[in-house]
């Protein structure tokens, strides 16, 4: 069971701490450090006790698949990915989004509304300075990492890019966000009007994500409580059921996404 589930990234729990090692492993051509937060310790009359230096641990995985992830992880970031907030005017990011059921201590299985958001990134992509970790714990409202950690990743990072006097490597253009216009493009039924399916049961509709990109569907999800299955990169050219329909219980949703031909 384990096995399945790890696939998707349930069933396994790591610290903070770990994250980020992990990910730095990445930004080190695969090659793991010991982390450490103390510097040096002094006494009290300011002598060097201990001083702490940058350890290797070990190599775990070949610097090619480490370049291959970061590759991964900045498409992460690009349009259609699901971390385009964490984007960084001037600086290409790379990263991952989390979004992790808590658990509850009552029915010891995954609770139905408790979530820890996420967003793990690196920057510059090409020649990784800085790996910051964004944790929010039982977020309101919104509950995906793309969305409520991935902005406040962007705002560390911008800093901290100018702090270390990191130069741009991309023209500082921002990335907008989609357009009102853009949005209503797509009617979407935020009020989630009930319907009667054929098998009698109460459900909801299905709202048109046609046309949508990878982004705006986790927004629609997020607007409507529905749980839909992504699979592909670019806009939304498939999805079931069709927009209006009701859904039943327990019935599969999904959505297509398929780049611009």
């Amino acid at each position: 069971m384990d096995l399945a589930a790890i696939s998707f990234g349930q069933g396994l729990s790591v610290t903070p701490i770990q994250l980020a090692a992990a990910t730095a492993a990445i930004a080190n051509d695969g090659t793991l450090m010991q982390p450490y937060v103390v510097d040096r310790v002094v006494d009290a009359t300011g002598e060097l006790v201990e001083q702490h230096h940058p350890r290797v641990v070990q190599q775990v995985v070949s610097s090619d698949v480490a370049r291959r992830v970061r590759q991964m992880m900045g498409e992460a970031t690009d349009e259609g990915g699901t971390g385009t907030l964490a984007a960084v005017p001037g600086y290409h990011v790379g990263g991952k989004t989390g979004t992790a059921q808590k658990v509850d201590p009552i029915t010891g299985g995954y609770s139905a509304d408790k979530r820890v958001s996420s967003f793990v990134g690196l920057v510059p992509l090409e020649n990784p300075r800085l790996v910051i970790l964004v944790i929010v714990d039982e977020p309101e409202s919104k509950t995906y990492g793309g969305l409520v950690a991935a902005p406040i990743f962007a705002r560390i990072a911008a800093q901290s890019l100018q702090y270390l006097k990191v130069p741009a490597s991309e023209p500082a253009t921002t990335i907008p966000l989609p357009p009102a216009v853009e949005a209503s493009a797509y009617p979407i039924d935020r009020n989630l009007k009930t319907a009667w399916t054929d098998a009698g049961e109460k459900g909801v509709r299905m709202p048109d994500c046609l046309g949508q990109s990878y982004r705006q569907v986790l927004q629609t999800m997020e607007r409507t409580g529905i749980n839909v299955k992504l699979t592909g990169s670019g806009r939304v050219v498939e999805q079931s059921p069709l927009p209006g329909r009701p859904i039943q219980y327990e019935q599969e949703v999904w959505v297509r996404l398929a780049p611009p031909s």
